[in-house]
C-alpha cells in the first residue's frame, strides 16, 4: 500500500546529491546627476555536492551607465560570467566511474539596454 513507503532511499539520494548554496552579490552607484555609474561582482555557489558536479561557481562582474532626466532615463549594462562545467554526453548511472566526461570553461556575456519615461 502507499501509505506504508516512506520514500526513505529517495531521501538520502537527495540529501547525498545537494548541498546548501550561498550566493553573494556586491555592486556600488556613483551619482554624478544626471549621469550614474554602475559596478558590481557576484558569486553564485553550486548546489550539487561533490558526486554529481565539480562544484563550480559561476562568478562576474558587471558595470554600466546611465542617464536621468526629469521625463525619461536610459541605462546600458554589461555583465560577464565564467565557470567550470563537467559535461556527458549520454546520460549514465550516478556513481560510474567509466563515463567520459569534458571539462568545460564557459563564459558569458550580456549587454542590457533599458529606455524608460514617466508619466
Amino acid at each position: 500500500r502507499g501509505e506504508d513507503y516512506n520514500f526513505e532511499t529517495e531521501n538520502d539520494a537527495i540529501k547525498g546529491s545537494y548541498n546548501a548554496g550561498h550566493n553573494f552579490r556586491l555592486g556600488t552607484e556613483i551619482r554624478l546627476a544626471p549621469l550614474y555609474l554602475r559596478g558590481g561582482v557576484s558569486y553564485y555557489g553550486s548546489p550539487y555536492s561533490k558526486s554529481l558536479s565539480d562544484k563550480s561557481a559561476i562568478k562576474g562582474y558587471s558595470f554600466g551607465i546611465g542617464l536621468k532626466s526629469e521625463n525619461a532615463y536610459v541605462d546600458v549594462a554589461f555583465n560577464h560570467s565564467f565557470y567550470d562545467k563537467d559535461y556527458q554526453l549520454y546520460q549514465y548511472d550516478i556513481g560510474a566511474d567509466d563515463v567520459e566526461t569534458a571539462k568545460l570553461s564557459l563564459t558569458e556575456d550580456y549587454i542590457n539596454f533599458t529606455i524608460g519615461f514617466k508619466f
